[in-house]
């Protein structure tokens, strides 16, 4: 059965299924898109693409912590706030 999911995408569903993966919402979009752009681009446009990076994996985090389709979904979200806090941690410390 085919559901269309609040970002507006087809996702193959049915009640059976245990889902993990499924087509990426805006803000994953954002940090596939930033992702490299934080590895190549230097200066000051290479930290506002790690902001942007950093600033969306919190929001697709919180996003799948509340809103995650099972307790796959929730953990992930968490473990990606918590890489990263600890890159932020690591990048931000003394």
């Amino acid at each position: 059965m085919k559901t269309s999911n609040p970002t507006g995408g087809l996702v193959m569903e049915k009640k059976d299924r245990f889902v993990i993966a499924q087509f990426p919402n805006k803000w994953l979009w954002i940090m596939i898109i930033t992702w490299p752009l934080v590895h190549f681009v230097p200066g000051q446009y290479g930290v506002l693409a790690r902001t942007v990076f950093y600033v969306t994996a919190v929001i697709w985090s919180y996003e799948e912590i509340v809103n995650g389709v099972n307790w796959f979904r929730n953990l992930l979200g968490l473990a990606v706030i918590m890489l990263v806090m600890v890159s932020l941690a690591i990048n931000l410390g003394p």
